[in-house]
Order: C-alpha cells, then sequence, then structure tokens
C-alpha cells in the first residue's frame, strides 16, 4: 500500500481508498506521458497532500521524469508571484475552490 486518500464524503462518510505502488506509479507514468514532462520541468506544489492531484500531479510526476518538485505550503496570492520566479517553475496543476 502506497496511499490512502479519503473521498469527499458527499454520498455518505467519507471513505479510504488504497492506492497501491503500481497504481501511484502508473498514474504518475501516464501523468509524466499526458503532459510530456522532463527532467528539464520544476512543478510548484501549491495543493495539499491529501489531494491526489497535489500528490501525483505536482509532487510525484515530476520526480518520475528526473524534473524537481517544490513544496509552497499554503497558497497565498500575495506571494505566489515571488515564489513562481524564485523557483523558475514551468508546470503548476491546480483545482477549483469550491464554495
Amino acid at each position: 500500500m502506497a496511499l490512502v486518500i479519503y473521498t469527499s464524503g458527499t454520498t455518505g462518510r467519507p471513505k479510504g481508498v488504497m492506492l497501491d505502488h503500481a497504481n501511484v506509479s502508473a498514474m504518475c507514468a501516464t501523468t509524466r506521458d499526458a503532459i510530456d514532462l522532463s527532467d528539464a520541468d520544476h512543478c510548484l506544489l501549491i495543493l495539499p497532500l491529501f489531494h491526489v492531484n497535489g500528490i501525483v500531479v505536482s509532487g510525484l510526476s515530476p520526480l518520475l521524469a528526473g524534473g524537481r518538485a517544490t513544496i509552497d505550503g499554503q497558497f497565498s496570492a500575495t506571494t505566489f508571484f515571488r515564489t513562481v520566479q524564485r523557483v523558475r517553475q514551468a508546470v503548476l496543476a491546480v483545482a477549483e475552490r469550491r464554495r
């Protein structure tokens, strides 16, 4: 077992979804190939690590491609562009904010 990601619980109580190493590896390889990640890419991770998009797309996939990932912590609109300039990031994955 590599990860347990919890669902949002929209139809009941949140449930833990178990992802094994083969599943996570396949998701990372698919992401790497779909967005053509390479060792030249640097992803800025601003999504929470409890979100599978944050872990797979912004965190693990660039590493699988030989690139880099920077974890920025909690998103701040006032420091975001300075952070992008500092890390010279080329890839950014975000999710829509639900209200």
